[in-house]
């Protein structure tokens, strides 16, 4: 799904991870695209919000979700279990333990330059990914005439299985053209 909307100028630098388990109030954030999975251990759901995503997974009895964004929330039901504060913590990478669900997740990311070897990353992640477990979303915001590409914002969940176990697997991309920066993500869920 491709669509245009408009966009607000913000920096890569500002981008935070959060890791919220329980409930999020979704109300705080200006979803763009949404969709949804039923898949054999619960569902994924995946939201676009701006230049930022929010995926939500339902595991079994745990409730896991991922907001990458450059704005501050707060929770009421909700409890981090991570919140990073700046771009380099962010880009150490995570990796957290929910024994007691069974279930472990990993965060890595990339901040690189909006160069030609970037532009050729986002044209794979813009190909169709077969099958019914994926999730593909696709936003293209208006390019301005400075700049040589538009803002653009992917997020690709896969749901796969493996002889060891399941893994959930997102990747996302930000650009940001205003600075000619892109962040790309993948995180690993392994059930």
């Amino acid at each position: 799904m491709s669509a245009v909307d408009t966009y607000i100028d913000q920096s890569a630098m500002d981008l935070r991870l959060s890791v919220v388990t329980g409930t999020l109030e979704k109300e705080h954030f200006n979803l763009l695209t949404t969709e949804r999975r039923e898949t054999s251990f619960g569902a994924i759901e995946a939201h676009i919000i701006g230049g930022s995503h929010i995926c939500s997974l339902k595991i079994d009895k745990l409730t896991l979700h991922e907001v990458f964004a450059c704005v501050d929330f707060e929770l009421n039901r909700g409890r981090y279990a991570i919140r990073t504060d700046s771009m380099d913590q962010v880009l150490a990478g995570v990796n957290l333990n929910f024994k007691k669900h069974g279930v472990r997740y990993t965060f890595q990311s990339e901040l690189v330059e909006l160069d030609q070897a970037a532009v050729d990353r986002i044209a794979v992640m813009e190909q169709p990914l077969p099958g019914d477990s994926t999730i593909q979303m696709i936003r293209t915001f208006d390019k301005r005439e400075e700049d040589d590409h538009p803002p653009t914002t992917i997020v690709l969940v896969k749901n796969l299985d493996f002889l060891r176990g399941k893994e959930i697997r997102l990747e996302t991309l930000h650009s940001y053209p205003n600075e000619g920066k892109s962040v790309f993500t993948r995180t690993c869920v392994f059930l």
